[in-house]
């Protein structure tokens, strides 16, 4: 089986991204079952550039591996695309998201969003190049929480 090194340490996001390559021919290690560290800071303007930043940190650490990575986050145009690239660090890193919705309610009369995915940018040892794809969805803020 090939061995892909996903660039988190994210349990939730390992857990998705495995359900997703579920019976393919690839085994999925997170950052910290390949032994390495890596938190570059995502300064990219976009979902896509924060991707290629996390994906070619550990590029440089494991040239010989298969690297995925991905950013996604919430956009909410009456918002004026914010949270944006920085869903996770807005209104703080120690924020709960059960917090940060609250929020994204109270601000938006119309709560409308727009959310971007980015999966997963990967580069190829053999060939040293880049891929990636992308997803968007759109709809409206609930204002109640959902179990998925």
């Amino acid at each position: 089986m090939r061995e892909i090194i996903f660039a988190t340490g994210n349990e939730n996001k390992m857990r998705e991204i495995r359900e997703i390559f579920e019976g393919l021919p690839f085994v999925i290690h997170s950052l910290k079952e390949a032994g390495l560290v890596s938190d570059p800071e995502e300064n990219g303007a976009t979902f896509a550039e924060n991707a290629f930043i996390k994906a070619e940190a550990v590029h440089a650490l494991r040239p010989d591996a298969i690297v995925m990575s991905d950013d996604s986050g919430l956009s909410v145009d009456y918002l004026n695309g914010e949270p944006g690239v920085f869903s996770a660090r807005w209104l703080g890193r120690d924020t709960s998201y059960t917090e940060k919705n609250a929020e994204l309610i109270r601000r938006a009369e119309r709560p409308l969003y727009r959310c971007d995915c980015l999966h997963p940018p990967r580069r190829h040892p053999a060939s040293h190049r880049s891929a990636y794809g992308r997803a968007d969805c759109e709809g409206t803020c609930g204002r109640k929480r959902l179990r998925l």
